[in-house]
């Protein structure tokens, strides 16, 4: 049961860094090919993130 909280819990993150990292990548470059560019950045820190620092906080 704690399993699917701790997987709908880490969605969040995933989302936030698709939203930051094309709003962020459209920001800067005001184009749509950095801001797919973005999402793809965001989602490797995102789960850098997750990985490493959410991981260890729930084990």
């Amino acid at each position: 049961m704690q399993h699917t909280n701790q997987d709908s819990s880490t969605g969040i993150y995933f989302i936030l860094a698709i939203i930051f990292g094309v709003l962020t990548g459209w920001v800067s470059t005001s184009s749509l090919v950095y801001a797919l560019v973005g999402a793809i950045v965001g989602m490797l820190f995102a789960g850098l993130f997750v990985s490493v620092f959410v991981k260890g906080k729930h084990d």
